[in-house]
């Protein structure tokens, strides 16, 4: 699926490949593995952790 983010040109392409529980999982954007920890959801948008980084 492609995604777009606010104020960068580029679209790119991303999917969940596993559920690891606990609002974590690991997800593959253009073809690179990454681990994401979901902190923060509501319709505003997403606050989350990638590789362990805020």
């Amino acid at each position: 699926m492609d995604y777009k983010i606010k104020d960068i040109e580029k679209t790119f392409d991303g999917e969940i490949v596993e559920n690891l529980g606990y609002n974590e999982y690991v997800i593959k954007i253009n073809d690179n593995k990454h681990q994401i920890k979901i902190l923060k959801m509501d319709s505003k948008g997403i606050e989350f952790v990638l590789d362990q980084k805020y």
